[in-house]
């Protein structure tokens, strides 16, 4: 079945500019939905054949999907053996194959086409620092995209060894690592939020900071989203920097409507207790989630969008997940090279963007049960 498409040139979604109209595409009838509920899923990757793995993340297991007949399948099984994973944390395409981080493994697991693992990688590794009175790690690689050529990509993490403890940088940069060539080089550096220097044991963040945000598509250019100006920056695979001009928006309230999402947000994504795994070493990690804190200083609007927003799509399109008011429709911006927004795309109510195929993205419809159902929409056309 066809995506409903919304009446052409309508106002702007709940949470974006009056000023500004585009055509809008809602997503409501899927062309696949597979049948099976889950508890939590986290990211997905769709294979040549059209079948798509995804990672539920309470069981830490990754599952085969197949839309088109209802069948599911496990993928690999857990351990520490030829071909296992026992931490599964992130998934990137290099190209037909899928990439999984598996940090309880201390590795890279390759799956084929056709899901079967292949051969595995080390990642670049973290440097342990002592500065007296803490041990913390830095100068890791923390891949969180990739692209068509297989190329990995990681943003600093902007703390570094001071005289007297942790210490926030200035600005960071977004890294890109060649692993088969064994090549590392900086693709952009950008401005971090909060004053550089020692980091204070007791600092915490106030809700829905948000800072510049960035992603990268299939051929290896990165954008930088500015959340200030809602301005777009272009990289292109040479370095080439364009911009674009700032985005008109309205800012969203902070009521006690969009507080209650907060602190529903702040819920341990699995229920309460600890969570525990066993690493690559045989030890059992527990990990403890500490309650958060109520603010005491709310912002008094949000920013267009917040941490972990963009994304591009397979046609080189980015899509910005806009910040809204509570009880209205995921609403995602879909903006070209220009740096403009072209388009704009709506979700069903509470459902959630989980990624892109080929010509397809992906959601996952949320039902009273809080089961997650994958579903599969044909790719929007966009200017």
């Amino acid at each position: 079945m066809r995506v409903l498409l919304a009446a052409a040139l309508i106002a702007l979604a709940p949470g974006a500019s009056a000023a500004q109209n585009v055509p809008v595409t809602t997503l409501a009838r899927p062309d696949a939905e597979f049948p099976e509920g889950f508890t939590n899923i986290s990211t997905m990757r769709e294979l040549p054949d059209g079948r798509v793995i995804v990672l539920e993340r309470c069981e830490r297991l990754l599952k085969l999907l197949d839309l088109r007949t209802g069948e599911m399948a496990p993928v690999s099984r857990t351990g520490s053996g030829p071909g296992e994973y026992r931490l599964p944390a992130g998934m990137f395409s290099i190209g037909d194959s899928t990439v999984l981080y598996d940090p309880g493994n201390r590795h890279f697991l390759i799956f084929g086409p056709d899901a079967k693992p292949v051969r595995t990688f080390d990642p670049i590794p973290s440097v342990s620092v002592n500065t007296g009175s803490m041990v913390f790690s830095t100068g890791g690689f923390n891949v969180t995209a990739s692209d068509a050529r297989g190329r990995l990509y990681a943003r600093q993490s902007g703390v570094f060894a001071g005289p007297s403890g942790r210490e926030r940088a200035e600005s960071v940069a977004v890294e890109r690592w060649d692993f088969r060539a064994g090549k590392r080089d900086t693709m952009v550096f950008f401005g971090l939020l909060g004053k550089p220097g020692p980091i204070s044991m007791t600092e915490s963040s106030p809700p829905f900071l948000t800072g510049t945000q960035w992603a990268v598509a299939l051929d290896g250019t990165v954008a930088l989203v500015h959340p200030q100006d809602y301005r777009v920056e272009f990289i292109s695979p040479a370095k080439v920097r364009t911009t674009g001009k700032p985005n008109a928006f309205t800012p969203v309230r902070v009521d006690d409507a969009i507080k209650q999402l907060w602190r529903d947000d702040q819920k341990p994504p699995c229920g309460p207790g600890p969570t525990s795994f066993t690493g690559a070493d045989g030890k059992t990690i527990t990990a403890i989630r500490m309650p958060t804190p109520e603010p005491t200083d709310w912002p008094e609007v949000l920013t267009p969008f917040l941490t972990g927003a963009v994304t591009f799509a397979p046609d080189g399109i980015l899509w910005v997940k806009r910040t809204t008011r509570a009880g209205d429709p995921p609403t995602f911006d879909l903006i070209n090279r220009s740096g403009q927004v072209a388009h704009r795309v709506l979700l069903q109510q509470r459902a959630r963007f989980l990624g892109f195929g080929r010509a397809s993205v992906y959601v996952l419809r949320v039902d009273d049960d809080d089961l997650q159902y994958v579903q599969r929409f044909m790719l929007p056309r966009s200017r």
